[in-house]
């Protein structure tokens, strides 16, 4: 049968010339545009007309390498071995995927941990690798994207002094600020092509306004060529009501108010997805979903909306995903887990629960919607916080803002400090192509040349690489993202398994005993917490509360400001949280109606992180007594005013980011007030210090949004 011929998207056409010219692309493009074409033709034309030809595909997530897997092997028929290389992977199937495939389907991590380390039995893979297919790129940011753009430095670097060749390098990502920079940051430079086109947007169809003059070797394609439908946003502002919160009015609870848009939805046989910032939202507002549903004479719609969240089993999410793209299942609550690009089919509606904390995402969220010409609605429901009413009352200043930049720095000393380790276990390493800030911290690691004392010599000697005498390959101590190893189990009390897991550093927040637990719009209490087993056992029971926990956290500054940018500073810190108690809150209200002593007093929590922060002058503190304002209340309030505005500037949600709660008592002495924040992750994450940075800016958004809002 002859072959049949498709019809491109120019964007599609630019990025499969490219990469067949074997010319590095990045190809920036809104979401549902086809963007898996500009790698999968190229990568298929290399497979069956080289029989030694192989490609590496890596995706940040398991769903989307599962879903890239399906879509393969309708393709690839008998032309060549596919499979998926992740922790899911059995022993078995790892063995034969190392033996036998010539397109191997793995994460950052896996490529980390298992591939380079054990490089030598992927001699086949990395000797004819051709591609390598980089997808979603907009998610390595951050610390994470850091370690991934120093883990795929450690994979050119096998392949060209080991395995003799460069494979080409295809990146997509949604639409980004400076995507030729940001794939230069993640992946390195390269020599510009003869004939020109590196830099720029070449003849990539499409240029990057925001790329430097520096020439990088990349073709940009950033100029969509695929249909779009019509896009309506609607901004939803919950009405106020009689009661009182604080000293002023409130709204009705944006929870409510999107879960009945949801069932609206539903009802009305659009699919849909409600994106929601916490696992708790999303089992809240599938719980209120179904009541609604139940309420208004709809009760077997019930069932056709679920929860997709972290912590479930990968069944489980493959299970929801399926449903979803089948249509048996019409609406789902969901967080950024379904940001990314798994095919769902296609979708009527978006909602958003609050700012999700970028442009970049929102866009990317409501992006699932009206995929392949259709027309589509997102709605934005907004929180009561100041961020959210500072966009209700100005959407120009939401729509009107340029997308951010995913910043990365593969130049951090610390992540490549532990990557330089990595590397000298793969292969003897010449320092000469880490920076030499590096090199100067290697003597008290256990990185060892033949003759330690020619370290600081290793210009003037023949061979000073640097060799890994450890007992275990380094790459088992240096996780590439938060990733907890460590969980507790949550058990039913009845039947005994497992409902879910979660992870350690957040199971005191969640599972207590008293504490209520949601799965799938079913309610648990938490009976027993075992923190030696790591277990929590619930039973399931019928309540018409939620619970949170009441903790208290101190930030103690472990050294002298690292980073001085006026008068902010940053700096290491030691954050300690002890708890208390919980509240129990009313679904209907939102208020809370009781307050309760632990049974079990539970360790504390301490980690070391980074913070920012900026003194109070004294003058500050005349001025709130002459008032009559409680001083320490407003410095605490300011600076969780600071949180909101940090979206405005920063790739962040707010809550990867705490505020300091001052103690008066905390030790007895003098301490001078701060407007201090932290990123609530251990070893941080960067936040603070891009904070340190924009201090002055941040002050003058937080006082805007304070000053716009009407409480």
């Amino acid at each position: 049968r002859p072959p049949r011929r498709l019809s491109l998207f120019s964007h599609q056409h630019f990025g499969v010339a490219a990469a067949l010219a074997r010319r590095n692309v990045v190809v920036a493009t809104g979401t549902a545009s086809g963007k898996s074409v500009c790698y999968n033709a190229p990568v298929l034309q290399a497979l069956t007309s080289d029989a030694a030809a192989t490609a590496l595909y890596l995706f940040p997530t398991k769903a989307l390498a599962q879903d890239q897997l399906r879509a393969l092997r309708v393709m690839l028929r008998a032309a060549a071995a596919a499979g998926v290389y992740d922790g899911d992977t059995s022993d078995a199937e790892r063995a034969r995927i190392e033996r036998e495939d010539r397109l191997v389907i793995t994460n950052p991590d896996m490529l980390h941990v298992n591939v380079l380390p054990n490089h030598r039995k992927w001699r086949a893979m990395l000797t004819g690798l051709r591609y390598v297919v980089i997808d979603e790129a907009h998610a390595y940011r951050g610390v994470f994207g850091s370690h991934v753009a120093l883990v795929i430095r450690r994979l050119r670097r096998l392949c060209r002094e080991l395995y003799g060749g460069e494979p080409t390098f295809i990146v997509t990502s949604a639409t980004i600020a400076a995507p030729g920079n940001h794939a230069r940051d993640l992946v390195g430079a390269f020599p510009i092509a003869a004939g020109g086109g590196g830099g720029g947007g070449g003849d990539g169809g499409g240029g990057d306004d925001d790329d430097d003059d520096e020439p990088h070797g990349w073709v940009v394609v950033d100029d969509d060529g695929s249909p779009c439908g019509e896009k309506t946003f609607l901004m939803w502002n919950p009405p106020g009501t009689l009661g009182v919160y604080g000293s002023g009015p409130r709204r009705t609870s944006p929870v409510v108010e999107i879960s009945a848009l949801l069932a609206e939805c539903v009802r009305h046989d659009l699919k849909c997805i409600a994106f929601c910032k916490t696992k708790k939202l999303c089992e809240l507002v599938l719980k209120y979903t179904r009541e609604a549903l139940a309420s208004t004479g709809a009760p077997s719609l019930c069932g056709s909306v679920l929860a997709y969240r972290g912590g479930y089993s990968s069944v489980d999410r493959r299970a929801i995903e399926k449903a979803l793209f089948s249509g048996s299942v019409r609406g789902v609550a969901a967080t950024n887990a379904l940001e990314l690009g798994v095919d769902v089919g296609a979708l009527d509606v978006t909602l958003h629960l609050g700012f999700p904390g970028t442009v970049a995402s929102l866009i990317q969220q409501a992006g699932r919607a009206g995929r392949r010409g259709k027309r589509a609605l997102s709605v934005y429901v907004a929180f009561d916080g100041p961020l959210d009413q500072h966009f209700m009352r100005s959407p120009a200043k939401l729509f009107g803002r340029p997308i951010e930049r995913a910043a990365i720095d593969p130049c951090n000393p610390s992540v490549m400090e532990a990557h330089v380790a990595c590397a000298s276990h793969e292969m003897p390493l010449d320092p000469r192509v880490a920076l030499e800030v590096v090199c100067d911290r290697l003597r008290e690691r256990r990185l060892v040349v033949p003759d330690a004392s020619l370290l600081g010599e290793w210009k003037a000697s023949l061979d000073v690489r640097l060799r890994w005498c450890g007992a275990s390959p380094p790459a088992n101590g240096v996780s590439v993202r938060a990733i907890e190893e460590e969980r507790y189990r949550i058990v039913d009390e009845r039947t005994g398994e497992c409902v879910e897991e979660v992870e350690r550093s957040k199971a005191f927040w969640e599972v207590y005993p008293g504490a209520v637990y949601m799965n799938q719009a079913r309610t648990f209490l938490c009976v027993s917490l075992d923190v030696k087993k790591l277990t929590a056992v619930v039973r399931l029971a019928d309540v018409k509360y939620f619970t949170k926990m009441v903790d208290k956290t101190t930030v103690t500054t472990l050294a002298n400001a690292s980073t001085t940018v006026a008068s902010a500073q940053s700096a290491r810190a030691e954050v300690a949280v002890t708890f208390f108690g919980y509240r129990k809150i009313w679904h209907a209200s939102g208020t809370c109606f009781d307050t309760v002593p632990l049974r079990e007093t539970l360790p504390d929590v301490s980690y070391t992180t980074i913070a920012a922060w900026v003194r109070v002058p004294d003058v500050a503190r005349r001025m709130c007594a002459d008032a009559g304002v409680e001083f320490r209340a407003g410095v605490h309030a300011a600076t969780h005013a600071v949180i909101n505005a940090l979206p405005l500037y920063v790739m962040a949600d707010a809550s990867d980011v705490g505020a300091e709660c001052d103690n008066p008592h905390h030790d007895g002495h003098y301490r001078a007030s701060r407007l201090l924040i932290y990123d609530r992750h251990p070893g941080g994450v960067g936040i603070a210090r891009q904070a340190a940075g924009l201090f002055r800016e941040l002050l003058v958004a937080a006082l805007e949004l304070v000053e716009g809002c009407g409480c």
